[in-house]
């Protein structure tokens, strides 16, 4: 009878113990997992909602580039359409530099321009 009553007594404590556990422990930090998804699903949104923006701006300068385009090709003469669509047949990227080649280059004009100013 003893062997069943510890059981019974142990079963109460493991009762006891699960719930204050889950109370004090577990549902704070389901809390904080379940506020932390919704505010990085919050900032997801944002995110997208941000590059949905700057796609329909880049499609409206696209759509400006190209009515300006039309119109100054409507507003010159002949003879210069001809050679600015020649110009123009192939699409200029922009060129990538390096930022210390673009430090170096800031440096030596700098250093010219100081030197041509002191010289005068």
């Amino acid at each position: 009878m003893n062997i069943n009553l510890t059981v019974f007594v142990q079963l109460i404590y493991f009762f006891i113990v699960y719930v204050l556990v889950e109370r004090f422990l577990l549902k704070p930090a389901v809390a904080l997992i379940l506020q932390e998804d919704q505010k990085q699903l919050a900032l997801q949104n944002q995110v997208n909602l941000h590059k949905k923006n700057l796609e329909d701006q880049e499609l409206h300068n696209k759509q400006d580039w190209l009515a300006l385009q039309s119109q100054f090709l409507s507003t010159i003469p002949k003879k210069l359409q001809l050679a600015y669509i020649k110009q123009n047949e192939y699409e200029i990227t922009p060129l990538s530099i390096k930022e210390d080649v673009v430090d170096r280059m800031i440096n030596e004009s700098t250093d010219y321009l100081v030197e041509r100013v002191s010289n005068d």
